[in-house]
């Protein structure tokens, strides 16, 4: 009986809240100049909703063209049940603006919202990439500094809500996806689309897990027909984009670099060639390997009661990026590499097989969105392939593309620029 009474208790609780819409963003599954996921989370049991979607409209009362009605997945946190739903819209104009809206007749639709396809000829790109992204008041400045730039797309390279362990951690993610929505509108209005890497936080365990581990990532965001945790993405003719996972639930070996050879020699041909991922190869904090510099700073944190942070600032899988990695970023010319992980501020010079050459691949980090703990760039002082670092501050890099270039620059939460680089993209042989 008293079994009965708590099953009934939990049923009861699944469903004590009113049927609403929790939360709308945009992410690809597919092409990102003909198709859009609309992804949606639902609460009290509200289990369908209806989409109506067209070209943007030229007057309000001009009715919706396309309209689908979507069932969503039941995703259980504990006590907690919604419904998630990754809709994806497809067979859309290249470059055309969609005004969208979604619910249902009992609840309501939401306000009309907006987005844009990627043109596959632009002359030019804009995007922003960051990480270590945490829900904090400079987190919310970065987010409403990025949005005022207009970017085409935002690239994410992992860590998102600090101290998710569990499914019970649930109301995190709430809480950095209100962030997220509630700030990254363009200023023409659209939704900017986000493209997510992996990290140790999105995996409960960091490290060498299954998927099932890493719950939030897996379900929350669809980006891929594979529901892998790495992929590529094309933005227009000359543009793709390798989103990697450095360890968290694939190997840095196995299928993930069988699927890197096959991806790297399918885009060969293409003209600006960036990756997206969090360990970074080029660490700005801790190291890759225990080297003497490392037992020197190792010893000074012990005999200064930092005994913690002597196991923290080794990074083997900083060396294992090295080891499979770096072969193929420099066989098929890597543009640019955006790391992540040990917050800071970090440009490398342009490097080939670990040396400066003048068409070598550029990697930028080290993942600043805000986060709590940033720290100092110690690698600089014993290793001359960084160009600049800065410790302690908070940052995003904007990324404009143009035909034979590309222009970096690190934005703080007050928009100012903290630095900035010029990259030729038109490649030589080396």
């Amino acid at each position: 009986m008293r079994l009965l009474f708590s099953i009934l208790f939990f049923c009861a609780s699944l469903q004590a809240e009113d049927p609403k819409i929790r939360h709308v963003y945009l992410t690809w599954q597919g092409d990102t100049s003909t198709t859009m996921t609309i992804n949606v989370h639902t609460l009290g049991g509200l289990e369908e909703i209806d989409v109506c979607y067209t070209e943007e409209k030229k007057a309000n009362q001009e009715p919706y063209k396309h309209h689908i009605r979507a069932k969503g997945i039941p995703f259980a946190c504990g006590d907690h049940m919604r419904h998630l739903f990754h809709i994806e819209l497809t067979n859309l104009s290249a470059g055309g603006t969609y005004c969208f809206t979604l619910g249902t007749k009992k609840t309501g639709f939401i306000e009309e919202l907006k987005f844009k396809t990627i043109h596959p000829k632009n002359s030019s790109y804009r995007f922003i990439t960051g990480g270590d992204c945490e829900v904090n008041s400079t987190a919310i400045a970065l987010m409403k500094q990025a949005s005022a730039c207009n970017p085409d797309a935002l690239f994410l390279g992992g860590d998102y809500p600090t101290g998710v362990e569990s499914l019970a951690d649930y109301g995190k993610w709430d809480e950095w996806l209100d962030m997220y929505t509630n700030n990254m509108t363009a200023i023409d209005g659209t939704l900017i689309p986000m493209i997510v890497a992996i990290g140790n936080h999105e995996a409960f365990g960091g490290f060498n897990q299954l998927p099932e581990k890493a719950p939030f990532y897996y379900n929350y965001f669809k980006q891929n027909e594979r529901d892998s945790s790495y992929f590529s993405k094309t933005f227009g003719e000359d543009i793709v984009l390798f989103v990697l996972d450095s360890g968290h639930t694939a190997s840095y070996g196995g299928s993930q670099l069988d699927w890197m050879k096959q991806e790297f020699q399918k885009h060969e041909s293409k003209k600006i060639k960036l990756a997206i991922y969090h360990v970074p190869i080029y660490p700005s904090v801790r190291f890759p390997k225990p080297t003497v510099p490392y037992h020197i700073i190792s010893k000074i944190m012990e005999l200064n009661g930092y005994k913690y942070f002597t196991r923290a600032i080794l990074l083997p899988q900083s060396d294992k990026g090295g080891k499979y990695w770096l072969p193929l970023f420099d066989k098929y010319q890597l543009t640019a590499a955006f790391e992540h992980h040990d917050q800071t501020l970090k440009r490398t010079k342009q490097l080939f097989n670990g040396k400066e050459h003048p068409n070598g691949t550029l990697y930028l980090g080290d993942g600043g969105w805000g986060p709590e703990l940033q720290c100092t760039p110690i690698q600089y002082y014993f290793n001359s392939f960084f160009a600049k670092t800065i410790g302690h501050v908070s940052f995003f890099w904007l990324v404009d593309i143009n035909k034979n270039s590309i222009h970096y620059r690190a934005l703080t939460p007050t928009g100012t620029t903290i630095d900035e680089y010029y990259q030729n993209i038109s490649k030589q042989e080396k």
